[in-house]
């Protein structure tokens, strides 16, 4: 009789450090993969993949409060594989068990009987009778509230309450770096968006400047170099040429009876046949000649 309770005991043990052993090494994993997750939405899926193998928990859900602290929101939520429409519930609600949890920042257990009709029920969703709630905590800082519910009756004892901590504090920890992320990949693009606004700007302040200075020295009518330019180049010219001893070539060009043209055609004509004698210029020079308008048709 005594070995055999003796084997019993020992086999309740064996069966404790199996289920133990599978708890750790699914932990393992678990802290593994979100750890490795930069973005939330691959935090919460490895969450819920990870609390099904472990817990009874048909409705999963994972509220976090905003940048006011007034408010908690659903970040993630499913039950029964169905996604959870999101909801939000003041942080001061007097009724809300999720806002309690997230203000007295302790682990809040509930369990309910058949009879019992729960005024925090999410509409729509499946009665349940078990209901863990678990906030998340970073240090001091809250982040949110974690929550498992079940339609078992009694379905989280100690062992369970334990596990589920363990992935509320690995999963508060992943989201908090997972929103360094965000901000850092926010703040990144931002920088770059501003980055390449300024670079645009400047390219077009070189445009217009080159504008500009083509404006400065370009005769409007023609085209040509206007009276600055050519004033510019002979003064360079000048000083190359008793620097090097070189010599330079001014040519000046007068149409003969222009002011005829003015006179029987109009000054209309007149600036067409200015602007032709520039174009004819312009395609029988080489590149390295400078041709400008020194004034009226010269």
């Amino acid at each position: 009789m005594f070995a055999r309770a003796e084997t019993e005991h020992y086999r309740q043990q064996a069966e404790t450090l199996a289920r133990t052993s599978v708890t750790l090494a699914t932990l393992g994993k678990l802290v593994r993969e979100i750890t490795a997750s930069l973005y939330a939405t691959a935090v919460f899926d490895a969450l819920l993949r990870h609390v099904h193998q472990l817990l009874d928990a048909t409705f999963f859900a994972v509220y976090l409060v905003d940048e006011r602290g007034q408010t908690l929101t659903t970040a993630f939520g499913a039950e029964a594989g169905e996604r959870l429409a999101v909801r939000s519930v003041a942080l001061d609600s007097p009724s809300s068990k999720l806002a309690r949890c997230a203000r007295e920042r302790q682990e809040l257990m509930l369990n309910l009987t058949p009879e019992h009709d729960d005024p925090n029920r999410i509409p729509g969703t499946l009665a349940t009778l078990s209901l863990l709630y678990v906030p998340l905590m970073v240090g001091e800082r809250l982040l949110g509230v974690m929550t498992i519910q079940s339609p078992q009756a009694q379905a989280y004892g100690a062992r369970e309450r334990s596990i589920f901590r363990a992935l509320c504090a690995y999963g508060a920890i992943a989201l908090d770096n997972a929103a360094a992320y965000a901000r850092a990949e926010a703040a990144q693009r931002r920088a770059d968006e501003a980055l390449q606004a300024l670079r645009q700007t400047q390219a077009q302040l070189i445009a217009q400047n080159q504008q500009l200075e083509r404006l400065a020295v370009t005769d409007q009518l023609t085209g040509l170099f206007n009276r600055l330019r050519l004033d510019q180049t002979l003064e360079q010219e000048r000083v190359r040429s008793e620097r090097y001893g070189t010599h330079f070539c001014v040519l000046l060009l007068d149409v003969d009876r222009f002011k005829s043209v003015n006179d029987r055609y109009g000054h209309q004509m007149g600036d067409q046949v200015l602007s032709g004698i520039a174009r004819l210029l312009r395609e029988h020079t080489r590149e390295v000649d400078v041709v400008g308008r020194w004034g009226g048709e010269e």
